[in-house]
């Protein structure tokens, strides 16, 4: 039997939160240190979220990976259990 426990979920943030968004991302980037050990790996999680956070009009993983300047989204796919890439 592990003896891992996850986390407390995060607190709902309010709407005037939203606007001080890249604080709370590099709150998170914190904790994704505890996730992600590899460097790479955090720093592909970390733009994930932010592609799924910002402007793009389709927020697929294709459109995602294009905006983090990859090839292709196997990247990323690594990073949740996906194909390795």
């Amino acid at each position: 039997m592990s003896e891992y426990a996850p986390p407390p979920p995060p607190q709902a943030l309010p709407a005037a939160t939203l606007e001080s968004w890249p604080a709370h991302l590099a709150e998170m980037a914190a904790r994704l240190r505890a996730v992600f050990p590899f460097r790479k790996t955090r720093r592909r999680a970390l733009a994930y979220v932010e592609g799924l956070l910002g402007t793009a009009p389709r927020k697929n993983s294709w459109q995602l990976a294009e905006l983090q300047g990859e090839a292709n989204p196997y990247g990323s796919g690594t990073c949740w259990g996906g194909r390795p890439g």
